[in-house]
């Protein structure tokens, strides 16, 4: 069997979307013998990628159908199947356009076509949507959903949506809590991430200049920068915030999430993030909001389910400079258990495994 996974971009800022598509294709080699395939427009900047989890590489100079013909004859639809990754762009004309060649296509939006998304320059999207992305997408076999609200939403304008969730590789724990408590937020620093309402508000907050406490701030820019690094030069001298642009990955991030005591990520709205994934499965307490696409962390009650505004995490911060005992509610191997027992790249393997032997056997 393979696996064409068709990605609409594979740079620093896309990194959460590409690692989701691709990071099970190791296990599905050695425990399935699949053969996966990734499929992306080739950019210049390309030192961020180790050798895309030993995935083929299919680094295109151009998108156009002429360029599709040529890949797509590389393959036959008996034993292929087309994984698209996101949504507007080449990937779902190219799947669509597999799809009439016979090929099984599973279409994966990874949460663009989520309400706060789809409201986001909201005219261009609709149009586009009813008139072609809708289109494409009856063409396909499934339509993969990430996240119980994601599935539930794309039911509202799709046939055979199947819930398997994003996964990350289970590395090691820690169960220690120790000084000084760190909130991290690892990811793009993106207006919808919220991230200057989070670093105004730990200004605000009598945690600032705590020596127990720290926040780090860490992603590629993704247009908040600037606005950050101005808040970041009036903070008092005495302050505990580090801020960087710069991303990081395999043993640093995993350093740097083992030596966190909370994982905090204050979108307005996710797919479904693998980074709150690899933060609980390194042993780091969520702090989600609705946005974030979890409910499940609110019913099984691990974490701090919070609001994405200024306000919400001031309240927040102010609650936990006013409880000293607060480190003491949570329990960091009741949440690494519960992430091994549903997200790791292991158990999403079976899933997509079984979801992909299902359209061959047909």
């Amino acid at each position: 069997m393979k696996v064409v996974n068709i990605i609409d971009r594979i740079d620093k800022v896309n990194f959460g979307i590409w690692n989701a598509a691709l990071s099970t294709s190791k296990i599905l080699a050695k425990k399935y013998g699949v053969e996966s395939i990734a499929v992306f427009p080739k950019i210049d900047d390309m030192p961020h990628i180790k050798n895309l989890y030993d995935a083929e590489s299919i680094a295109l100079d151009t998108t156009s159908l002429e360029r599709f013909n040529d890949v797509v004859e590389r393959f036959s639809p008996s034993d292929t199947i087309v994984v698209s990754h996101g949504a507007w762009r080449f990937p779902s004309v190219w799947a669509c356009k597999a799809s009439e060649k016979g090929f099984s296509w599973v279409y994966t939006p990874h949460g663009m076509l989520e309400p706060w998304g789809m409201n986001n320059k909201w005219i261009k999207k609709k149009i586009y949507f009813n008139f072609y992305e809708k289109s494409f997408v009856k063409k396909s076999s499934f339509v993969r959903a990430v996240s119980s609200v994601e599935k539930k939403n794309l039911e509202k304008y799709f046939r055979n949506v199947v819930l398997i969730p994003n996964g990350a590789e289970f590395i090691s724990a820690n169960s220690n809590v120790n000084k000084p408590y760190t909130f991290l937020f690892l990811g793009r620093l993106n207006s919808k991430k919220c991230v200057v309402e989070l670093l105004n508000a730990w200004r605000d907050s009598p945690l600032v200049n705590n020596v127990d406490f720290r926040l780090q701030i860490i992603g590629p820019d993704d247009g908040e920068y600037a606005a950050l690094k101005n808040t970041f030069d009036l903070l008092p001298k005495n302050h505990n915030v580090s801020l960087s642009n710069s991303p990081v990955y395999g043993n640093d991030k995993q350093n740097l999430l083992l030596n966190s005591l909370f994982f905090i990520l204050p979108s307005q709205s996710e797919g479904f993030p693998t980074s709150i994934i690899e933060a609980g499965l390194a042993g780091c307490i969520p702090v989600f909001t609705d946005g974030c696409n979890f409910p499940e962390l609110e019913q099984c009650g691990l974490g701090i389910k919070i609001g994405s505004s200024y306000a919400s995490l001031l309240n927040l911060f102010k609650k936990i400079a006013a409880d000293e005992f607060f480190v003491n509610d949570f329990d960091k191997k009741k949440v690494t258990s519960f992430f091994k027992e549903n997200y790791t790249v292991e158990k999403i393997a079976d899933m997509q495994f079984g979801i992909y032997n299902s359209l061959l056997k047909k």
